[in-house]
């Protein structure tokens, strides 16, 4: 997670698919993006810190950056070598990290009605998880 305070907007996934299914019968959603998350955002410590607290265990060790790189650059060759694709390469990580911070819904809640599940993602969290173990 790097640092760790990088700031990510999470999604529900009966949020996402809800909105789907919102989208696939609304005309004015045709041809349109929308961002489908819990309101605001959060660091990705912050993530990992409450989910440490609340499964009642140890923070994980950090993996330095250069020993990440180097097995994924291991896993790139080997699957260069078996010549089959790698199941995924810095490109896709780039992507997923290049847009980070919170997502705006108000589009998704004007065309869709879209109304977020749960209040923050540590409540969706505590509810989906915790409640039922």
């Amino acid at each position: 997670i790097g640092a760790g305070d990088n700031l990510v907007s999470m999604s529900y996934v009966g949020d996402v698919a809800d909105a789907m299914c919102e989208a696939l019968i609304s005309r004015d959603a045709v041809g349109e993006v929308f961002n489908i998350n819990t309101p605001g955002a959060v660091s990705n410590m912050d993530l990992v810190s409450h989910l440490v607290e609340r499964a009642e265990t140890k923070m994980p060790m950090k993996l330095p950056f250069v020993l990440g790189a180097a097995g994924a650059g291991a896993a790139m060759l080997y699957s260069m070598v078996r010549r089959q694709p790698p199941s995924f390469n810095c490109d896709i990580v780039k992507v997923a990290t290049m847009k980070s911070g919170p997502r705006s819904t108000s589009k998704a809640e004007k065309i869709l009605d879209f109304v977020p599940t749960h209040g923050s993602v540590f409540e969706g969290i505590d509810v989906e998880y915790f409640s039922s173990s």
